[in-house]
């Protein structure tokens, strides 16, 4: 459900940032959504507020061929006041004026699990350890970033050595959750969570890490967003590794419990696996050349011509798209099969 004040905006402007307000996890969220759906289906239906209410009930509304348009770049709809409030959150952080800013998000379910049992949860499977991605902040750091930690739920330390702890200090505020994407020029984390929206909306540099290709249905925008290097999750069947064809046909289910009563494990991206495609990302830079050189590689034309043959959905953005990590696809040729 998207509100804006005024007249109704282009539509395919507003379709393209809609999709993009999230609702927050919580044990409510069903009910909620529920509620919302009706709210919006009567809301259609009268000449007051059809104007204003778009319909996302079919999937396929959910992409925009304007993905990878930096005319539409959020920054754009920040007024002076929020860029002014980031830039004095950035100051009682610490971070030095100017300063090159990566944004980290290293998924751990700790706003899920909020108010819950252990028990309760069952899609750890989605998260990373963080551990894992501190060769890629000492790297950063090195080569000279500032590294905010930001998503994760204020009482769960990050895990890593050398970061700006924003997502757990009292600057934190839900709209610098998304107005910090206007400084920064890199984010690196898990694909699952919302926060990767930060780097669609303002048209920066994402490293998508431990993605899972769950089935032929899917619609996963990280695929979409031309400023992306991703990195699979390996899965396993019986200890034996699943090619991409068959992942994309075998319908996984995105419960814990549901994968291992298939005997199905995921294999998360190593350190080194992270810093390679860390690496080739900001090799890449704003190159729109390097970008299409990259999209143009033998095995990337592989992974998209399995992935359109198995899918059911069309893929936009097929001239731009997202770019998978070249080192772990000619490492991994299971994914080119």
């Amino acid at each position: 459900m998207v509100f804006w004040s005024g007249s109704t905006p282009d539509t395919a402007l507003s379709k393209l940032f809609g999709r993009h307000i999230r609702l927050v996890q919580g044990p409510a969220l069903s009910l909620v959504a529920k509620v919302l759906h009706v709210i919006a289906w009567y809301w259609q239906r009268r000449p007051t507020m059809c104007q204003h209410v778009l319909d996302f009930s079919s999937i396929a509304l959910n992409y925009s061929n304007r993905m990878n348009s930096k005319t539409y770049s959020a920054r754009k709809l920040l007024s002076d006041a929020e860029h002014n409030d980031v830039a004095n959150c950035l100051e009682r952080l610490g971070v030095a004026p100017h300063s090159r800013i990566a944004l980290i998000h290293v998924r751990n379910s700790s706003h899920d699990t909020q108010g819950q049992s252990a028990d309760s949860y069952d899609v750890h499977h989605a998260n990373a350890d963080p551990s894992r991605f501190q060769l890629s902040v000492d790297y950063l750091k090195d080569v000279g970033f500032d590294v905010l930690t930001v998503g994760n739920h204020p009482a769960s330390p990050s895990g890593l050595r050398g970061v700006v702890e924003y997502h757990s200090s009292p600057a934190r505020t839900p709209l610098r959750d998304f107005a910090l994407g206007s400084v920064a020029s890199l984010y690196l984390g898990t694909a699952a969570g919302a926060v990767s929206g930060v780097a669609f909306n303002f048209r920066i540099p994402a490293l998508l890490t431990n993605h899972v290709v769950w089935n032929s249905n899917i619609n996963a925008e990280e695929f979409a967003y031309g400023r992306a290097v991703i990195l699979l999750k390996n899965t396993f069947l019986g200890g034996e590794v699943v090619p991409l064809s068959e992942c994309l046909n075998s319908r996984l289910p995105a419960s814990d419990r549901a994968l291992a009563a298939r005997d199905i494990t995921l294999e998360e991206n190593s350190p080194e696996e992270i810093l390679v495609a860390l690496q080739f990302l900001l090799s890449l830079g704003e190159s729109d050349e390097k970008w299409q050189v990259a999209r143009m590689r033998t095995e990337q034309v592989a992974f998209w011509s399995i992935f359109d043959k198995h899918t059911l959905l069309p893929r936009v953005c097929k001239q731009d798209g997202a770019v998978i990590a070249p080192n772990f696809l000619i490492d991994n040729p299971h994914w080119l099969q």
